[in-house]
C-alpha cells in the first residue's frame, strides 16, 4: 500500500479521461500520442497548447512523462511515481501483501466488494495509517500494477476491512 500523491491534481492540471491535449488521445487512464503527433509537436505553439491544460513543465522530459509514461519524477521536491495514470508517493510501501491474512471477493447488494483481514501486528499499523489519512486515496499496487485506489472513508480498526466500488467479479 502507498498513498496517491497529494500533488496529483496539480500534476494532472485540467486533464481528465474526456480531454486530452492537442497531439494526444486519452487511453485507459493515460495518454498516447495521436497519429498526427509529429506534425502537431513541431508547431511553434505545441507547448503552449499543452500548458493550457495546466500540465506543469518541470523539465524538457517531464511533460512527456506526465502525459505518456509510468515512472518517477521529482516535482517541487517530492518524488512521485506514475502507475497507469495515477501519481503515487514514492518510497517504501506502507504495508506489503505479506500483511494480508485473507482477501476474498464478495457480493454486496448487486455490487462486488473485496473483504480482507490483516495479520495482528499489521492491523495496528493499518489502523493508524487509515486513522491519520481519512479522505486520502490508498494506492494498492500488486506486482508493479495499480489495481485500485480506494478512498479511506473511516479508520479501519481491528484488521478487517472492505473495498467497495464499481468493479466486476473478475476485478474483485
Amino acid at each position: 500500500f502507498r498513498f496517491v500523491s497529494s500533488k496529483e491534481n496539480e500534476l494532472l492540471g485540467k486533464l481528465s479521461s474526456d480531454k486530452a491535449p492537442e497531439g494526444y488521445v486519452s487511453v485507459g487512464g493515460g495518454y498516447v500520442r495521436a497519429s498526427n503527433y509529429q506534425e502537431i509537436s513541431s508547431s511553434s505553439n505545441h507547448l503552449a497548447n499543452i500548458a493550457a491544460f495546466g500540465v506543469p513543465r518541470i523539465d524538457r522530459r517531464s511533460t512527456k512523462f506526465i502525459l505518456e509514461r509510468d515512472g518517477t519524477v521529482e516535482y517541487k521536491g517530492v518524488k512521485v511515481t506514475r502507475y497507469q495514470g495515477r501519481f503515487v508517493e514514492k518510497g517504501k510501501p506502507r504495508l506489503t501483501g505479506s500483511a494480508l491474512k485473507v482477501a476474498r471477493a464478495e457480493t454486496r447488494l448487486n455490487e462486488y466488494a473485496i473483504s480482507f483481514e490483516l495479520k495482528n501486528e499489521e492491523s495496528v499499523v493499518f489502523a493508524k495509517l487509515t486513522r491519520n489519512n481519512i479522505g486520502r486515496q490508498l494506492a494498492i499496487i500488486l506486482d508493479g500494477e495499480l489495481v485500485s485506489a480506494p478512498s479511506i472513508k473511516t479508520a479501519i480498526e481491528g484488521g478487517r476491512g472492505e473495498i467497495t466500488g464499481s468493479f466486476t467479479l473478475e476485478e474483485a
